[in-house]
């Protein structure tokens, strides 16, 4: 592998290719490329091999190089597997506003329990009227379901 060969259309310069010919010009990785994939540990492989040929200090100088944490197996973290469900209750109701936008209380966390249960009952009936009201109105436009353009308007598209 030459380094001193310009990308050309034929042989492109990737960021694998620009990061290995920066290594073997000495030069240091962006802290990025240290993630622990294949292109990192090339990457560290490239680096090392050059500076094992050029001071024999590549295995003090890999370790050198950053390593993530290993990751904690106790953790609560919630993991969602496919066809699962997601509650996100702890949040609050997102209330739909007349628009069709969408927005959510600030200070839901302040709440008392009995505020809570007052206002989510408040906002999902106040939402179930929105949403129909946005449909009848998207209806009236002549926005269907399965179409994305008003009716009336000409597609974009043209006839093909």
């Amino acid at each position: 592998f030459n380094s001193m060969i310009p990308p050309s259309p034929a042989m492109p310069m990737t960021r694998a290719t620009l990061l290995v010919s920066l290594l073997s010009m000495g030069a240091m990785p962006p802290p990025c490329v240290v993630d622990g994939s294949p292109l990192s540990r090339g990457i560290a492989f490239a680096m090392a091999s050059s500076s094992d040929a050029g001071n024999g200090q590549g295995a003090s100088h890999q370790a050198n190089i950053p390593q993530l944490p290993e990751s904690d197996p106790d953790s609560d973290i919630p993991t969602l597997k496919l066809g699962e469900k997601m509650k996100f209750d702890h949040l609050g109701p997102v209330i739909i506003n007349a628009d069709g936008t969408t927005r959510s209380i600030e200070n839901w966390n302040e709440l008392t329990e009995k505020e809570k249960e007052v206002t989510w009952r408040r906002i999902s009936k106040r939402n179930a009227q929105r949403r129909e009201a946005l449909h009848k109105k998207m209806q009236e436009e002549g926005v269907g379901e399965d179409s994305n353009e008003p009716a009336g308007e000409e597609s974009a598209r043209g006839d093909l």
